[in-house]
Formats: C-alpha cells, structure tokens, sequence
C-alpha cells in the first residue's frame, strides 16, 4: 500500500529491475482495498507506506492490524520518523525501513529477508507443536497420554465445581493382554492396542478425552454427566465394543477389558484422587473375573489402604521372623493311620495376630516375595520332618504347596535337591503340591519339570484337582502320586448330585490309574461316610484335626486319628 503516487512508482521500479527476479507486484490504496485483495488472492508480502492517516496502524493497534493481514510486513517510513519505525517493529513488521535508504534492490532484499523470517518463524511455531504434541500424546496410538489427561481432567473438574455438573473417570485395563504379546510377540500387541484406542475413541463424544496410561492401560474422561448411571452406560458400550472379534495379522482376537469408575463429587474431589480410585475399582472389577465394571465405593478404598500396610508389613516378615508353619495331617480311611502331614504357613502379625495365607501369599505372589517365602517353607518343613523323626515318631511324608513363581523357576530342581541334601531328609519324605491350573499352563514344560522333580525321588500331589479342566490325555501324562480333590466338590458332597458324581469319578479315575486319592476339607461324618463307602484313599480336613504347630503332630503321629471309621476318644 502506498500513499503517493510517485512513491508507488519507486517501488514498482525496484522490482522491475534485472535483478530482482520474478516479483508480481500489486499497488493498493488504503487499508480496505488491502483487505479486498488479500481476500481473493495469494501473497507473499506485504509494504506498508506510513504516510497519510489510513495505513499506518496508530498506538496498540497496529499488532492487532498485522495479525490480521497475516503476512511479512516491510514498513516504509519518512526519513525523520524513527519512532513509527521501531512502533512498527514491535508491533509485529519484518522490517522498517526509510524511504531516503531505498538505494538499489534494498527493498527486494528487504521483502525477501522478510519472507524468509516469517518462514523460519513459521517453521519454529511448526516444530513447536510437534515437540507438545509429543510431549503430551502417546507415540503408539496417538491418544492424550497421562500428563494431557491430567490437564484435561484438572479443567474439567474446575468447570464442574462453576457449573455444579459431574464427570467421571473410566480406568480400564485389558485382561490377559499379556498372553498376547508372549504368544503373537508385541508387534501383534501393539496394534491391538492401537485397535482399542480407535474403538474406544469412537465409544465417546466429542467433549470426552480418551487417554493411554501405559501399557494397556487406558483411561476416559467423560465430561460431563449429569448421573452416575451415564458413567455405567458408557462403560457398557465400551465393554461392547472391546469385546467383539479384533482382526490382527489374519486372526480374530478375543480381549475383555475391566473397567473401574470414578464419579465426580461422590468418588473424589481433584483429578489424582479420581484416578486413583478409577484405578481401585477396576481391580476390584479384574478381582471379581474381569470383563465387567466396577464404581469405585469408599469400602474399597477402605480395603486398598489395609492391602497396602499389609504390603508393607509383609516386605519385611521374613526378616524379622514372623513366619510359621501350621500342620494338618492326612488320614488312611482303610487304617486309620495319618499317612502324611502338609505344611501350612501362616504369619504372626504384629498387631494383627495370626494370618491365614488366603490373606497375604496373593500379596506376595504380585509382589515377587513369594519365591523366598517359598523357599522358607521348603527348608523350615524339611527341618521339621527330619526333627520329628529324632524324636522317635513315625515318619511319614511332609507336604509342600509350591506357587506358581517358584514352579516356573528355571532352578527350581536343583534348589529342591539342594535343600534335601542340607537338611538330610530323605527324598521319599518330601511330597510337592501343585495346583492343576499352574501345571496346565504350558502342559508340556509342566510335566517336564515334574518328571525331573521326580527323578530326585520325592512325592508328587497335584492340589484343587477338577478345578483345572484337564482332559484324560493330559492325566494320562502327569507323573503324580496324589490326586487332591478340591474341597469345593467335598463341601455339598451329600447334597449336591452333580458334586458328588464328580468326586466318584476321580476316585474311580485315580484307582485305575494307580493313583493315590486324598479328599480335601472333609469337616461331617456324613462326607467321610460317602468318602469311605466310595473308596477313597485318604482325607484331609477338620474333621480329622486343624492345622497347628509342630507340637501337635506328636499327638497323632504314634497312634491312628480313625479307627473302624470312628474318630478317636477325646479327640
């Protein structure tokens, strides 16, 4: 824009000359005229005259003017005006010269000195939000990570306390995602994860934020809700859609995510506690089966915060010796005599007194003390056989659980042998429990491992048997000693037909096979009665005796606990 009409012609002169290069210049008059053609067509640059009261943009204005017109900006000045000349550069102008310094292509270096900095600005502004988007957006799925979500969420938790609205915080969680990556390898993995990050982007609206925490974690704002019952509706669409077929390098995929759920007020009142309990509830819902929803309650906060002083707790026990093991004994239904004694643990709490292990070996199983806690019990039990044997009671076999760490352990047969030979116990007195779910994991490698176990010369039981769904050529394979029938098949044993069908056909399953069976729980005489009329081999329950401390084993080890079918006097 020029205001004069000689001043225009010194412009166009200068990019008319040889060696400016190919310019297209057009000449306009006044601010409007500027915006007219601006808008229908495409430019690099743009000259300012100052002169006259139309173009040079007054006072605070003039950085508002060149946001506006959106271009480099060259400002032409009168000779004796510096001080629109520098108003003009802070104001946001590329550059500001005097009209007198307008000596041979000054202008076309000028114009193209200009363009060239508002490409670099240009390019920096690009670069900068690319390293945000970075730095706030996960790399694989391209979701909000944590640190966006949490920004997203500390906003919409302000506007709910203005506008007096809820909102809800989703924390979901994909089971057995893990299987996944170990059998189709994490590329598999992760474009499952990317596929959960589409369907779960289209479960929402647009005012929600879905997020990836980690892993395959995921996590949704929803903003706003006017009812809890909205949060739940969400969630079972999610569960919908995440539940159908996944289509990975050529083969469907079955996944089901567990999903807690936080609600604004009731559940909490700043984004980190929401998450946190959004976090609580879905493993309480991964807790319960997984594939479901769970509102966080504040029981459940009630119960994490005992879990984790019993975490606590727990990490030092071995240490400070609060370990012991219980004794139960396993009886013969045909003599009467206690043909074996399993070893039992329990942890004398400080403040809490005895535990049970149903209250804490999960805990140290998800918090990896379970293999040296395991390795106590082995060498405590083994100790404790061969002390009994010392004082002249008959020996029988001590019964061992192992986890399912210790059982993938890579050494685990050489540690067994190890604590055998230490404790000079001889092998045949020593009888490992594993659970049938551990063994059917990866069958092969489990039954590998119990042939080396057995090998060494001790007792193999297989622990909760019919709870593990094995098939017959499976058994056909297990070298065991012992069939344990689980104790949920016992309890309604006399009540429930379908119980007791099942428990007559691992009894029946175990004698042609040469396998030793031991009824688990057994607590009536009504069981032991149906027990002992089907021939069962053993029984194990309190019936007989509860677990207790070594002492107590000396009551029984030199006489039978059954006779003729009837329980000793003053038992």
């Amino acid at each position: 824009m020029a205001e004069s009409a000689s001043d225009a012609v010194a412009v166009l002169a200068s990019f008319a000359s040889a060696r400016a290069g190919r310019f297209e210049v057009t000449h306009v008059r006044g601010l409007e005229e500027a915006r007219a053609q601006l808008a229908g067509g495409s430019f690099d640059a743009l000259i300012l005259d100052t002169a006259g009261d139309i173009d040079a943009p007054p006072g605070d204005d003039g950085g508002t003017l060149y946001r506006e017109l959106g271009l480099p900006i060259v400002v032409l000045c009168e000779e004796d005006d510096d001080e629109t000349a520098l108003r003009a550069l802070r104001d946001g102008a590329q550059e500001a010269l005097a009209k007198r310094n307008l000596g041979p292509g000054t202008l076309v270096r000028a114009v193209r000195g200009a363009i060239e900095r508002q490409r670099g600005i240009a390019e920096l502004e690009r670069g900068w939000q690319r390293a945000h988007h970075l730095a706030t957006h996960d790399p694989l799925t391209g979701l909000p990570n944590r640190q966006l979500l949490f920004d997203r969420l500390t906003h919409g938790l302000a506007a709910a306390r203005r506008y007096g609205h809820r909102l809800a915080v989703l924390f979901l969680d994909m089971d057995r995602f893990k299987t996944i990556n170990d059998t189709l390898g994490h590329g598999a993995g992760d474009l499952l994860l990317r596929g959960v990050g589409d369907r779960l982007e289209r479960c929402v609206r647009r005012s929600d934020t879905v997020a990836r925490i980690g892993g395959d974690e995921f996590s949704v704002v929803l903003d706003p809700i006017q009812q809890p019952q909205d949060a739940a509706r969400a969630a079972q669409a999610i569960l919908d859609r995440l539940c159908l077929p996944h289509r990975i390098e050529g083969r469907d995929l079955y996944l089901s995510p567990s999903l807690g759920i936080a609600v604004y007020p009731e559940a909490g009142h700043d984004s980190e506690s929401l998450l946190r309990h959004a976090d609580q509830a879905m493993y309480q819902a991964k807790e319960e089966g997984g594939g479901q929803y769970r509102f966080f309650a504040a029981t459940d906060h009630t119960r994490v915060l005992e879990r984790l002083s019993l975490e606590v707790g727990l990490r030092g026990a071995l240490e400070r010796e609060e370990f012991t093991l219980h004794y139960q004994p396993l009886v013969s239904l045909e003599s009467g005599d206690v043909t074996g004694i399993e070893a039992l643990i329990r942890w004398r709490h400080p403040h809490r007194g005895l535990i049970a292990p149903d209250d804490f070996i999960p805990f140290a199983e998800e918090i990896g003390l379970i293999v040296p806690i395991g390795d106590w019990v082995l060498r405590t039990a083994c100790a404790q056989a061969l002390a009994w044997q010392r004082a002249g009671l008959r020996p029988v076999p001590v019964s061992v659980n192992l986890s399912l760490r210790q059982f993938r352990q890579q050494g685990l047969v050489a540690s067994v042998a190890r604590v055998l030979r230490e404790a000079g116990l001889d092998p045949a007195l020593l009888e490992l429990e594993v659970t049938e779910s551990k063994i059917l994991e990866d069958p092969a490698a489990g039954f590998a491992k119990l042939r080396e176990l057995k090998q060494i010369g001790l007792r193999i039981a297989i622990d909760d048997f019919g709870t593990g769904h094995s098939s017959l050529a499976y058994l056909r394979e297990i070298p065991a000693d012992t069939l344990k029938i689980d104790r949920s098949f016992v309890q309604d044993i006399t009540e429930r037909q379908q119980d007791a069908a099942i428990t007559t056909a691992i009894i029946a399953l175990g004698r042609s096979l040469g396998i030793g069976v031991v009824a688990e729980g057994v607590e009536t005489e009504a069981q032991r009665d149906f027990l002992r009329a089907h021939r069962c081999a053993g029984m194990q329950g309190f019936l007989f005796a509860r677990p207790g401390p070594p002492d107590d084993c000396h009551r029984y080890l030199g006489r039978p606990l059954m006779t003729g079918g009837i329980l000793p006097r003053g038992h």
